[in-house]
């Protein structure tokens, strides 16, 4: 560890030795090349500070848009369940139509007009219902909020000495 133009250099062999030790003491491959993939360091092997930020900055914005990714495929989830819903009701609703001798097409025919009517008031909100749908589901973008707290933690851990005997957790 050293000091090299005005920022705290980490060797990145230090960093892999503290991190992907295997259980039997001996540094785990796997890990280790994950680890590069994470935290890439320079061609001396080292890792700066600024380095450090950037790559825990990247893994921060991976795991924001993750968990964005999951809560729309949950909302995605439960539109198409509202919509099973009504589309299962209607079937049964025809099934014990017909078990109870009413003629299922007699009965929509009856109720055709209502349909229709009601078909031409909620038209437009339904088309850009699921135009909602189709956006959530098929555009990867993650919406862009004020991260202030997170970017004064990192600027905080940014400010630290890595050779400092105190251990930062996540």
């Amino acid at each position: 560890m050293g000091k090299g133009n005005g920022s705290v250099i980490l060797s990145f062999g230090m960093l892999a030795s503290s991190v992907a030790l295997g259980d039997d003491g001996k540094l785990d491959r796997i890990k280790a090349k994950k680890l590069k993939k994470i935290f890439p360091p320079d061609c001396a092997n080292n890792l700066t500070m600024l380095q450090w930020c950037k790559s825990c900055d990247a893994v921060y914005k991976k795991m924001r848009f993750l968990n964005s990714s999951i809560h729309n495929a949950s909302q995605i989830d439960k539109a198409y369940e509202h919509i099973l819903n009504w589309a299962f009701y209607a079937v049964l609703g025809i099934l014990v139509c017909g078990i109870l001798g009413v003629s299922a097409l007699s009965f929509i025919l009856s109720l055709s007009s209502i349909i229709v009517a009601f078909a031409f008031a909620i038209g437009p909100a339904s088309s850009q219902y699921f135009e909602g749908v189709l956006m959530v589901s098929c555009t990867n973008t993650v919406r862009q909020e004020s991260c202030v707290p997170d970017l004064t933690y990192y600027l905080t851990l940014c400010s630290t000495d890595f050779g400092a005997s105190t251990v930062r957790h996540w």
